[in-house]
């Protein structure tokens, strides 16, 4: 995927965060008018990650509501993965009607597709955006006695150090969370 894409999927969803994306784009005529009243079955909410991750108890929540609102069950269902691969591929070969809506994270939508390119899915082609359900800040933060008071002081020393200043991050390697994914963390950290 071009990196021009990346940017438009960063533009729709403004920063870090889970987002519900209907397989609606490889048929863009299917339309809700079709059916007298949306939904009239139960509804697949796709997490293509693990069960009781952020994103599967976000979907859990949002089910609830969707079900009470809408009178229809709309019924959690993990295919967790390859980082997420697995339930994206999943979500993009499901029938483009509405009625499997993928809730997913930022990093399989912007980040797995581009370090990828048999991710099998194409976020701009297969998926519609719909909404953004959350936003997650993500931080940085050091031990008051590291002689860095921010980021280009802490790259500069990263560089000064090579090897000598360790990380921790609670995301796996493939989110964009990790800091071997940015440029900031040079070689030889850990």
């Amino acid at each position: 995927m071009a990196a021009r894409s990346l940017w438009t999927l960063l533009a729709w969803f403004g920063r870090p965060g889970l987002v519900l994306a209907g397989c609606l784009a490889s048929s863009a005529t299917t339309s809700f008018a079709q059916a007298p009243t949306y939904p009239d079955r139960p509804v697949r909410l796709l997490v293509p990650l693990a069960a009781a991750s952020a994103v599967d108890v976000v979907a859990r929540l949002v089910s609830e509501k969707m079900s009470d609102s809408l009178g229809q069950r709309f019924d959690v269902e993990n295919q967790p993965g390859a980082a997420g691969l697995l339930g994206m591929r999943a979500g993009a070969r499901a029938h483009p009607d509405g009625y499997t809506v993928v809730v997913a994270n930022d990093s399989v939508i912007t980040m797995l597709p581009n370090m990828k390119a048999d991710a099998g899915y194409d976020p701009l082609k297969d998926f519609l955006p719909v909404t953004q359900l959350v936003g997650i800040p993500l931080g940085l933060i050091a031990h008051p006695t590291l002689p860095a008071a921010n980021v280009n002081e802490l790259i500069t020393l990263a560089r000064q150090k090579p090897g000598g200043i360790n990380y921790a991050s609670g995301a796996s390697v493939a989110r964009s969370t990790s800091p071997r994914s940015c440029s900031c963390a040079p070689p030889g950290s850990r």
